[in-house]
């Protein structure tokens, strides 16, 4: 049986956001395994865009997935943190901690699951 993957119930608003804005957004989050949600076009450039509620966190999925990414993932919660990567400027939260130290995301996963077997 296959199950439709949650998504943050922000996102179809900031698919709206981005699509009025004359981005292009693909959606991603059927494809699940750790995958950001949006893969945006935006004047030449492509972006992997998690949609995350205001206070949602990364699942340990989306952890490993950011660590071993070798491009950028950005968090948006909003339309005002969409504008901010449209425009290029920085925006006030990291993406991920695992960005900064991948290896130490990845042993921290490689841990967990050694003790659940």
């Amino acid at each position: 049986m296959t199950y439709a993957k949650k998504i943050d119930a922000n996102q179809p608003r900031i698919v709206l956001y981005l699509r009025a804005r004359g981005a292009t957004v693909q959606i991603l989050s059927a494809v699940g395994k750790g995958c950001p949600d949006l893969l945006v076009g935006w004047q030449g450039r492509n972006h992997l865009l998690e949609a995350k509620a205001p206070k949602g966190k990364l699942t340990p999925d989306q952890v490993l997935w950011h660590a071993q990414w070798q491009g950028s993932v950005a968090i948006v919660r909003n339309e005002a943190d969409c504008e901010l990567l449209l425009r290029g400027e920085p925006r006030t939260e990291e993406p991920t901690a695992s960005h900064r130290r991948p290896q130490r995301a990845l042993q921290k996963i490689e841990t967990t699951k050694s003790e659940k077997e």
